[in-house]
Order: C-alpha cells, then structure tokens, then sequence
C-alpha cells in the first residue's frame, strides 16, 4: 500500500514538482525582466542629459549608483552614432550600432547572454529624438541558486511531506513576490515622473541589494533632476533679462546669421529704419543689400569679424525703408556654438546721421568765417587804394573844369571807382563789416516790388509769381532786402536761359519768416551746392561774373541772424530757403533812425587839422583836399606819432582826422588815449568798415563824425563842416 500510494504520488510530486518548478522560474524570470527594465530606465533618465551634451564626467556621476550594483555585470552608454561614452564594470568590447538600432525600432530589447540577461534601451531626447543607447547585463546566479535551492527544498519535504512541502512553498513563494510587487510598482511610479518613493529595504537577499539600488538610482534621479531644474531656471531668467533688455534699450540692436538673414531686432531697429514691424524687417534675404548703401562694404566688415571676432566703432551708410541715407557707427560680435563655430553675428548701430549734418554746417560756417574775414580784409585795404584813386580823380575833374578833352577821361576814372566801391561794399556785406539800416520791412510789398520789377528788366519768358503770407515783417535794410531777392532772381534767370517758372512763397509763424524762392531751371550738383555761397566761387565763363552775389546774400541774411539753404535736384530745378526773424510788434525803440546831417555853409573852411593816416599817399592827396578847402593840416603817420604831436602842441587842432585801421597802435587804442587824455576834442573817425564796428556806447569811443572809405572831397568836405559848425 505504501508503494502503491509512494507509486501513485510519484507522479503527482513529479507534476507539483515540475509546475512549481515552473512557476518560480517564470516569476523569477519576469522578476529580473523588470529589474532589468527599472535599472535600463532608471540609468537612461539620469544620463540623458550627460549623452546630449556629451558629457563624460556628468554621465559618470549620474551612474555612479552601479558600483553598489552587484547583480548589474556591465554597464555601456553609447551615443546616437554608436560611440560608446562609458564603460562600467566590464571592459568586454562596444556593441555594434546595428544591433543598438534593432534594439531602438523594437522598443526594449532583452536577451540571455551566457549566464546574463542583457538589456538594450535607447536615450530618448526632450524632443523624442535618439540621443543614445543604454545596454546593461544583470546576472542569472542569484535567481539561478535561489531557483536550485527552492527546487531542492521541494523534492526533499515532497518526499517526506508532500502537503507541507507544498504549503511551504507557497508561503516562501509569496515572501519572496512581495518585494517584487513593490519594485514593480516604485518603477511604474518613476517610470511617469515621480521621484518621490522608496521601497521597502528590510526584506531578504537579495532584494534587499535590489531595493537599496533602487533608492540609491531614485535619490540620484532626483538630485540630477532638482540641479537641471535649476540650471533650467537660472536659464530662463537669463533669457528674459536679454530679452527685455534687447527689445527695451533706445539702441537699434539685430542678430543676424552667417548667411545675411536677419533674425531678430528691436524697436530701435524698426524706427531707424522705418518698419512697422519686425515681421516686415526680418522677412525675405540679402539683410545687407536691403540695409546698407554698400553691400560689399558690410560683407568686407563681416569677413573681418571671422577673423577678429568684435568690430567697434565702424563708420557705414545705410539706407532706410524710406531710402533715407543714415550714417551709424556699427558695433558687430560673432556668437558662437558650443563647438566654437560660428553661427551668426549680433550687432549694434549708433545713428549719427544729425551728427555729420552738423558737422558739416559747422565746417561750412567756419570756412565761410573765414572766407569774410578775408572778404572783409581785402575790401579794407582795396578801400584804401580807391580812396586815393578816387582822391585823385576828385583832383582832376577840378584841374580839368575847363578842358573837355581831359575832363572825361578823368570823369571815367571816377566812374570806374565807383563801381569799385560798390563791389568792395559787397564784400564787406559778405564779411558783416558793411552799413545796415535797421527798421520794419513788410516782406510780401518789398517782393511785389522785385517781382514787378524783375518782370520788366529780366527775361519774359520766365514767368514769375508771388503767394504765401502777406503780414510778416522783418527788421532789416530794405535796399538789402531787396538786393537779396534780386541776385536770387538773377541766378535764377541764368539757371533758365530756355525760360520757366520763378516761384516766391512767402510762409510766417509766430518767430520766423520763410521766404522759399524755386525755379524750373537746369538745377546743380552737389559738389556746386557745396560751394555756391562761397565768394568768388562761380560756374560761369570767365568774365562772366564775380562770384559775390550769392556770398553777399549769405553775409546779409546772417547779418539780419537769418538763415538761408538751398535743395537742387539736377534736370527739375532749384529752391533758396530764407529764414528770417519775424518783427512782432513795431518797436520805435528797435529802429535805428538816423539823425538828419546839417546841411554845412558854402565857402571855404578854416581852422587846424591833425590827419592822421599810415598810408602815405592818403596823407599827401588828403592833405591837398584840405589845404584847398582853407583848412591848415599837420599830418602824423601812426597813432604813436599823432599822440606826441598832440603832447607838444600849445593849442590842440581845431579836428581829428583818424584812420581806424592801423599798425602798431591801431585807430580804436589811438582814439580811446585822445578821449582819455584830451575829453573835448573833436574827432572825426575814417574807416574803410562800417560805422558799427565802434562802439559808440562806451565813454573812450565817442567821436564827432565819420567818413566811409573810399571817400569823395565833397564827402570828407561835408563831414568837416558839420563838426567845425558843431
């Protein structure tokens, strides 16, 4: 009966035997597949980041938690090209990349390798691209002894006590899924992004190793992953402070790549360039044929940027949506990759547009300074040769009353000095050192006047007109006013020899009057633009004109504190612009009224006069002037001399005849000692300058009377008599 029962529960053990045999290796063997699967996860999540930036040190460290892995026999990172970046445990030979691409098109591979089983995964990226592969081999020899020993078990108390043999591995089998269960559970918990769990370490061999490898890997995720959250945000904050700044600053600023195309740029861009957006900059190529007036200049710059790095400072032109010409000052930086190479080009530009305009008024003020005070020089000492050509001539007409054979010769020399004087009056004009009459000038009646009497002197198939404002008034000279609008007409009606239209557009606001003055003419270029107020500067043949009549409207509208531009397109025509303070109200007290002269008694003069003069022919043709008017002359030939003449004298002469341009002590130091020293004499000041270069305010300066250079005997004769009667 007991063999037949030991007969009848051999097959009975050998099917328990072989079903729980079964059983336990199928448990044990998806136990070590999801051991597997949590390690091949677990090791992917933390060294993603390290194989993206191929990072050997950060994948080392984010792995290290292996070394306490005693089940784990090897562990490979490879990258997306199948170069193996570590090498754990093992020193056995890289994988080829085909079997890492069948292991990533089949999800996660796993095989038996000898007595490992091998995992395969693939590094996924944030964007879900392959960044690398993850290959791990986990050893068999614990599940293998653990299955060998349960098997054992089983065979011995199945032969002595099937049923509890039977109870007892089933007990052993459900103490040993537990932990399993757990680590199952943890790494589906990982798996979605949890961090925040731990499993159970007070458990048997060897899941407790497993656990504490679990925990240590889940500690390590967490860390590296709290560290990347924190780069991420120092990242962003970073970005958003660039961003602000960049779209915030006044500075037009742009990055742009290596190809030309621009990427990016601010409001400051936009409005430099006037674009309504940034859309409308960006879109479409050639970044530098649409912005820079010289393309080859910036791709120049660009290709020394390659070398260099940093450009600071450089000059170029640009061109507006606009097509306005702007000058910036470019500021450009290369950026680079991590890898060093070049991937474009952000830069700065400085609109110094306004900067060069002024630049070159000031240059054009200062060189026309410079030109009147040469003007002004000239005309003084040409005065000084006039005066004695007109002296003499004066002298001639008097020997020749008689002689009508002579006298018109002498008539054509005084002639001839008086168109003399008028262009030495016009270059002084230029040079601000001519008379100008202060008083209110209606603008728009003064040009009716020039327009009608252009219209019968000029050319008639040039057809004038007159608009605009007719209250504005200026203070001013109204012969000069009305000079500045006839040379304006002049150059004008040479601009048109075919004829055209002359326009006068008069315009007020509350401080200005704008006088603009167009013609249809043939225009000029810029370079005669530069230059047309210039004195002596013309474009006519030789003789054909001074070249002072557009200089001496510039030096008579700065004279009034005007202003006058010209705009000229070549083929369409030309436009003078004349800007000139508006007279508010009529002020009596602003208007210089000139008192009427006396009128002197015919006759002959009488009395002693001091002349005093460095040139010498003026002294001996002046002295002739007075001695026949029955004046008696002493003569000195600087201000020193005429001083120590005036110290030895026992009476003082009866008048003072000084010339204010001198050497050494000039006419203004001579006149100040004589008032200084002698309080009550009469001084009669000559000066080739106006009556305004002295100071008629301050005490040292009064005098009696003057006398324009050059000057006629009966001019010099009246001014003698007034201060003689005086």
């Amino acid at each position: 009966m007991y063999l037949a029962l030991a007969a009848a529960a051999v097959p009975v053990f050998a099917i328990l035997l072989v079903s729980v045999w079964w059983n336990e290796s199928r448990s044990l063997e998806e136990m070590l597949q999801r051991y597997g699967q949590s390690l091949t996860a677990g090791f992917a999540e933390s060294a993603r980041l390290g194989v993206q930036l191929g990072d050997r040190d950060f994948i080392r460290d984010s792995t290290s938690g292996v070394q306490a892995m005693p089940d784990v026999i090897r562990l490979d990172i490879y990258d997306a090209e199948g170069e193996r970046l570590l090498v754990a445990k093992s020193s056995i030979p890289p994988l080829d990349l085909s079997l890492l691409v069948r292991a990533k098109d089949q999800g996660q591979s796993h095989a038996r390798v000898g007595m490992n089983e091998r995992f395969i995964d693939a590094i996924h990226a944030p964007d879900g691209k392959v960044a690398g592969y993850i290959v791990i081999d986990v050893s068999r020899a614990n599940v293998r002894r653990a299955l060998d020993g349960a098997l054992m078990i089983t065979v011995v108390v199945c032969l002595l006590l099937l049923l509890l043999f039977a109870m007892l591995t089933w007990l052993e089998v459900r103490r040993a899924s537990r932990p399993l269960f757990e680590i199952d559970d943890a790494v589906a918990r990982v798996t979605g992004g949890d961090l925040n769990v731990a499993v159970n370490e007070d458990v048997g061999e060897p899941f407790a190793r497993v656990a504490r490898g679990f925990n240590g890997m889940v500690r390590t995720l967490s860390l590296v992953q709290e560290e990347d959250r924190r780069k991420r945000r120092i990242l962003q904050e970073s970005e958003r402070r660039f961003r602000e700044l960049f779209m915030h600053l006044p500075v037009p600023m742009y990055i742009a790549d290596m190809d030309g195309q621009l990427r990016e740029c601010n409001p400051a861009m936009l409005n430099l360039f006037a674009y309504v957006s940034a859309k409308a900059m960006t879109k479409g190529g050639g970044f530098e044929e649409r912005l820079f007036d010289s393309p080859e200049d910036y791709r120049r710059m660009r290709e020394e940027l390659l070398s260099s790095g940093r450009i600071a400072g450089r000059e170029v032109r640009c061109i507006s949506s606009r097509g306005e010409l702007l000058h910036c000052l470019m500021h450009m930086s290369l950026m680079r990759d991590a890898a060093n190479r070049p991937v474009g080009v952000e830069g700065m530009l400085q609109d110094v547009t306004q900067l060069r305009l002024l630049e070159q008024n000031l240059v054009q003020a200062q060189k026309m300074e410079a030109l009147g005070q040469l003007a002004g020089g000239v005309a003084h000492d040409f005065n000084n040769l006039l005066t004695v050509i007109q002296a003499n001539a004066d002298w001639l007409e008097d020997e020749t009353a008689g002689n009508e054979k002579l006298r018109p010769h002498a008539k054509r020399i005084s002639d001839a000095t008086g168109r003399a004087t008028e262009l030495t009056r016009n270059m002084l004009g230029f040079a601000r050192k001519g008379e100008m009459r202060r008083e209110a000038v209606a603008v728009f009646p003064l040009l009716q006047e020039v327009v009608m009497m252009f219209g019968e002197t000029g050319d008639r198939r040039i057809r004038v007109s007159l608009r605009g404002d007719t209250a504005g008034r200026v203070l001013g000279d109204p012969g000069q006013l009305h000079q500045v609008f006839m040379n304006l007409c002049i150059n004008a009606m040479q601009a048109m020899p075919q004829g055209g239209d002359l326009l006068f557009d008069v315009q007020c606001d509350p401080a200005r009057v704008v006088i603009r003055v167009s013609d249809t003419g043939c225009g000029m270029s810029e370079t005669v633009r530069e230059h047309i107020f210039e004195p002596f500067f013309t474009t006519k043949e030789v003789g054909a004109g001074t070249g002072l009549g557009l200089a001496m409207v510039y030096g008579i509208v700065q004279k009034l504190g005007g202003s006058i531009s010209v705009e000229s397109v070549v083929g369409e025509g030309t436009t003078f612009e004349v800007l000139l303070p508006r007279l508010q109200e009529y002020d009596e007290h602003a208007v210089r009224v000139e008192k009427a002269a006396t009128v002197p008694a015919p006759g002959l003069l009488s009395g002693t006069v001091l002349l005093v003069d460095d040139e010498q022919p003026l002294l001996e043709i002046g002295e002739k002037f007075l001695v026949r008017e029955g004046l008696t002359v002493i003569t000195a030939a600087s201000g020193e001399e005429a001083l120590q003449l005036l110290g030895g004298m026992q009476s003082l002469p009866d008048v003072i005849l000084l010339d204010l341009n001198m050497p050494g002590m000039g006419g203004v130091e001579t006149l100040s000692r004589i008032r200084q020293t002698y309080e009550n004499q009469k001084v009669i000041v000559v000066s080739g300058y106006s009556e305004t270069t002295l100071d008629g305010t301050v005490k040292d300066l009064l005098y009696d009377g003057f006398v324009s250079k050059p000057y006629k005997r009966k001019d010099l004769r009246h001014a003698l008599a007034c201060v003689l009667a005086g």
